[in-house]
């Protein structure tokens, strides 16, 4: 089909609007300073819940990415926490998408798929009601809404929803804020973001009861240790010691570690148990030795959440976009 050379009234009309054009950057400055907030504001979720996640996983890695061709529409994006390495994904995206919506969706594949399911269907009525869709397309990378694209987790779809999982080899959860919502206009998107996240964290948290207990021998400080424990059975464990506390006996300074038990000395133990609190992960951010060549686009394309973002870390968008490149939403990402 030959594309007519003439240009339309309106086509016309929109050459010589400068104005659209200075609209546009300052809406997309003022996107990519809510998704800072948006940042610093699931930091504070991520460090306090007790994931699980793929091997090598970074909890501080993080990526903002903005582009133009998302279907021929701009959009911004952060990915946090990111994980994208060999077969496995674990990453949470918020996604400003120009002309459609925002969309916040948890992206796993790979190592403990499996887990990520069960998880759902045994705890499915705390995700269901609050506004989840389980995507039904055949790739990560499609962000429409509606049927076809989404099936709503509702309280009533439980036998669906676990009928759909039994067949994907990756799960992604989305929710949608249209740009008609107030809480757009009112910049409201980390604390959409946020919500979004505690909504679907029952996917990907463990169960986890942190238990506590004291140590001391005669004449030495009291000692404090913690323990970490997954479904009754002990997979990480933290030892710290306490401040120095008050010397019991002074007669017996011997130098046996406190939790070794000597000759005719007896121990005393104390132990407390504090159930149901999930117990901090520290944020440290691993370098990833080598990136992967296929999740690694040139770097006169711009990135584009249509596909599979490359595993470094992007902390810096620049003023214009970095390539001219179309960019599609349904691509493979291997």
């Amino acid at each position: 089909m030959t594309m007519p050379l003439e240009f339309t009234n309106e086509e016309t009309a929109l050459m010589a609007d400068q104005q659209f054009f200075r609209t546009k950057a300052q809406i997309m400055a003022k996107v990519r300073h809510m998704l800072s907030a948006t940042h610093a504001t699931l930091k504070e979720e991520v460090g306090s819940a007790s994931l699980v996640t793929p091997p090598d996983f970074a909890s501080a890695s993080c990526q903002f990415v903005k582009g133009e061709h998302l279907e021929l529409f701009p959009y911004q994006y952060l990915d946090f926490p990111k994980h994208f390495q060999d077969a496995n994904t674990f990453t949470y995206r918020t996604l400003f998408w120009w002309g459609h919506h925002v969309v916040c969706a948890l992206m796993l594949e790979g190592e403990g798929i499996k887990q990520h399911k069960a998880r759902i269907v045994d705890r499915f009525h705390q995700l269901a009601g609050q506004g989840l869709e389980l995507s039904l397309m055949p790739t990560l990378w499609e962000w429409k809404r509606g049927e076809g694209y989404t099936l709503p987790i509702t309280h009533d779809r439980k036998a669906q929803i676990a009928a759909v999982l039994a067949e994907r080899t990756f799960l992604k959860i989305v929710r949608f804020l249209p740009f008609t919502d107030p809480r757009i206009q009112s910049g409201q998107m980390p604390e959409f973001s946020r919500e979004t996240f505690r909504a679907i964290l029952p996917t990907a948290e463990s169960s986890r009861s942190r238990i506590r207990w004291e140590v001391w021998k005669p004449g030495f400080p009291v000692e404090r240790f913690e323990r970490t424990e997954e479904q009754n059975s002990p997979t990480t464990v933290a030892i710290s010691a306490g401040p120095r506390g008050k010397y019991f006996d002074q007669q017996q300074p011997c130098q046996e570690s406190p939790n070794v038990r000597g000759k005719g000395n007896a121990t005393r133990l104390m132990v407390g148990i504090a159930c149901g609190h999930r117990g901090r992960e520290e944020l440290i951010q691993k370098p990833n030795p080598q990136p992967n060549p296929s999740r690694q686009p040139p770097k006169e394309y711009e990135e584009n959440p249509g596909q599979n973002p490359c595993p470094r870390i992007q902390n810096k968008v620049g003023t214009h976009d970095p390539g001219n490149c179309t960019a599609r939403s349904y691509h493979g990402h291997r």
